[in-house]
């Protein structure tokens, strides 16, 4: 069981990992700051050794971090929003989303793989951006399931 991101012309396929790598790129394109708060989710199963009582108290913590931090430096809540949705459900992006998600990673690029590795079609950043521009320019629904 992988995610898999999609328009009409083409598709990825990621496991949940690379999905949260990639997400985190996203973030770190957003805004540095805002990344380090979230990549913190990637440890929330250790709440009790960063001081809370239970996974509860971690995550109101950190969605008032989150919320402060976008009041205060005026985070782009669509991608904001699209960073938080659940990879668990099937989901549509819309061309508005992804307009605001393609200002802020039209301009990077890196060699990571975030797809499967033993596939010749692997997934990588510059595959998520081309899906990404084609809905963000022609007004295309991006899904992920």
């Amino acid at each position: 069981m992988g995610i898999t991101i999609t328009n009409r012309n083409h598709s990825i396929d990621l496991g949940y990992a690379g999905f949260n790598k990639l997400r985190n790129t996203i973030a770190s394109c957003l805004d540095s700051e805002f990344a380090a708060l979230y990549k913190e989710l990637d440890a929330a199963h250790h709440y009790a050794e960063k001081g809370f009582a239970s996974e509860e108290e971690f995550f109101a913590d950190h969605d008032r971090k989150v919320l402060d931090l976008c009041k205060k430096k005026q985070l782009d809540a669509e991608v904001v929003n699209f960073l938080y949705r659940s990879d668990a459900d099937e989901t549509s992006v819309s061309a508005k989303t992804c307009r605001h998600i393609w200002k802020y990673i039209k301009d990077y690029d890196d060699n990571i793989i975030y797809g499967y590795a033993g596939r010749i079609d692997r997934a990588m950043f510059k595959d998520f951006k081309e899906i990404v521009e084609e809905c963000a320019k022609k007004r295309w629904v991006m899904r992920i399931w």
